[in-house]
């Protein structure tokens, strides 16, 4: 894959459509792209980003790689999740940065630059979302849109304070996007309130919403048991609140002999084949830059073996089973969106690792089961910012945002 080193490009400062600085580098600026609405329809007068693997006609998207920006063409055409807005009224006011390749959850960029977090600066803002979520949780845009593969809007959501979800695989057209792992890639949207947020799926949604009548709610143990004592204690709370709304069942998720972290190895296993089917020619066509973490990721997905996917999507059809039996067409999976608050700046890669193990515990079910869910703030552990998740059955987006809404969380 050519020699793999660290290497930071200095990038300045960019000024959106607004005047204002990026002072939180969530821009990519080796282009600015600002693009007028219609100036009529639902989303008028609203500003939105797009995460620099979106296509937007005459634009090149940098992926999060230099060497990914200098081998590709400009667009010929913008794609549907960005047109649809433009066509609501919103005005595209720039691209966001991504962590390389999309293939890494931490929000770390050692080629483009990290995006500052607005409400934790000294932690990593996650990713791969990363200038999206921090655009919006910055003020700068009333939302901004992102991928979510292994739980690339759910997360930084969280570790940012702002509302995000993953929607039903398939829910939103995917064309003129870059992939990662075409089963589990999922396209989504970040606002600051869920008003916001429920028009902008209004417009970006392809399926006809499902009617939802909650009849109950699940707080899995075994999700639970993955977050830290802290976490677990801020979010009581609002577990007593949906209690009060809703009653609330007990019982694990994963009933795989590893359980959760079963899951995640399943997970690990399918994302690293596709990634590899996705990029691996480009990769392999000329030496490449890559940073440490993803360099080593993409040798992991390189050696993942055909007969180790085909172990893998046939336990992942078990487990798609096990969360469709669960939601049924009524229930809602509350659990941590995140166990933890977001990693400090300096952490290692190994640690990183590690962690974003750990979290996948959380996201697994979402995105092995294609279901929707939603990243919901709910308060601070050391000034740091813990959210809920809601998930519900396919089809549920906009059910799940009104339910949030209903528990005021």
């Amino acid at each position: 894959m050519g020699r793999q080193r660290r290497r930071t490009v200095v990038l300045g400062y960019r000024r959106g459509v607004t005047g204002e600085t990026d002072q939180h580098d969530a821009y990519c600026i080796h282009a600015d792209v600002v693009v007028g609405g219609s100036g009529r329809g639902a989303l008028a007068g609203l500003t939105f980003a797009a995460k620099d693997i979106f296509d937007v006609a005459g634009h090149t998207c940098c992926a999060g790689s230099p060497d990914w920006l200098a081998t590709h063409e400009p667009a010929v055409a913008t794609c549907s999740a960005v047109q649809k807005p433009l066509d609501a009224g919103a005005t595209l006011v720039g691209m966001t940065r991504t962590t390389e390749l999309t293939y890494s959850g931490t929000g770390r960029n050692e080629l483009f630059g990290t995006p500052i977090n607005p409400v934790a600066p000294d932690r990593l803002p996650g990713g791969s979302s990363s200038g999206s979520v921090v655009a919006v949780a910055g003020g700068g845009v009333d939302f901004a849109l992102g991928s979510d593969t292994g739980g690339s809007i759910r997360i930084p959501a969280a570790l940012c304070g702002v509302y995000g979800m993953r929607t039903t695989h398939g829910a939103i057209a995917n064309d003129g996007v870059v992939p990662l792992a075409p089963s589990l890639d999922t396209l989504g949207a970040f606002a600051r309130d869920l008003h916001t947020l429920r028009r902008v799926y209004e417009v970006l949604l392809d399926h006809e919403p499902a009617t939802i009548s909650w009849s109950k709610a699940m707080c899995p143990d075994d999700a639970w048991a993955v977050a830290d004592p802290e976490v677990a204690s801020a979010l009581a709370s609002e577990v007593e609140r949906l209690a009060a709304v809703l009653p609330v069942d007990r019982g694990n998720l994963s009933d795989a002999p590893g359980g959760l972290a079963e899951w995640v190895d399943d997970t690990r296993v399918t994302q690293a084949f596709e990634a590899w089917r996705t990029h691996g020619p480009w990769v392999s066509a000329a030496p490449r830059t890559h940073s440490a973490l993803v360099g080593r990721r993409l040798e992991a997905a390189r050696a993942t073996s055909g007969a180790e996917a085909e172990r893998a999507y046939s336990a992942r059809k078990v487990a798609r089973r096990r969360m469709h039996d669960i939601v049924g067409v009524e229930t809602v999976v509350v659990m941590p969106a995140c166990p933890t608050v977001a990693p400090s700046v300096d952490t290692s890669d190994d640690d990183l690792l590690e962690w974003w193990s750990r979290v996948s515990q959380v996201t697994a079910p979402g995105h092995l089961a294609g279901l929707p869910q939603i990243t919901v703030p709910a308060g601070t552990v050391g000034g740091a910012p813990v959210a809920l998740s809601l998930l519900g059955p396919p089809r549920s987006e906009l059910a799940l945002i009104d339910l949030a809404a209903r528990l005021r969380i």
